[in-house]
């Protein structure tokens, strides 16, 4: 990974783990039955199902930015409970107003509710149960006035219970 070392990503993507469990109606139901500490069995503690990606993958009922962006790093990591997580990074041509705008106009249109909104971030949960926040910055990279990154917790399939 050039930029996010491998630590940094696990930080993330374990964070995002847990924002998802938490977040999640079913999950608060087994919580409340499992008298296990919270956090516990979260993530494998070697974490070796993380996996650096080259390029950016499509993400369920999540559209691609349609503007001039450059995918430069990205990560995913299934759990053991049907989540698959994924950090990803670009760089932007359009200015940031103007990409938090294109977010906040697809999570519309793509039936997603959105949960916080701010000038640099927004989050949002989809009906599905995907959760997805997306923090958008200037950059100083050359030709390109936006970072922009994109996490997203894709919810397990509904056929598929994980206990």
């Amino acid at each position: 990974m050039t930029r996010l070392n491998r630590i940094q990503c696990l930080a993330l993507v374990s964070g995002l783990v847990l924002l998802a469990e938490a977040a999640s109606p079913a999950q608060s139901q087994v919580r409340q039955n499992n008298p296990q500490p919270w956090g516990a069995k979260r993530t494998d503690p070697k974490n070796e199902n993380i996996q650096p990606l080259k390029e950016a993958p499509e993400l369920p009922q999540l559209p691609a930015y349609s503007g001039k962006s450059k995918f430069f790093q990205g990560c995913m990591q299934p759990t053991e409970r049907g989540w698959v997580t994924y950090q990803l990074s670009y760089y932007v041509k359009e200015a940031p107003r103007d990409v938090r705008d294109w977010y906040q106009n697809a999570f519309n249109s793509y039936q997603w509710m959105t949960m916080r909104a701010s000038e640099h971030s927004l989050s949002a949960n989809h009906k599905d149960g995907h959760i997805c926040t997306v923090t958008i910055n200037q950059t100083s990279e050359p030709g390109y006035k936006t970072q922009l990154a994109l996490f997203y917790n894709q919810a397990p399939s509904r056929g598929i219970q994980h206990n």
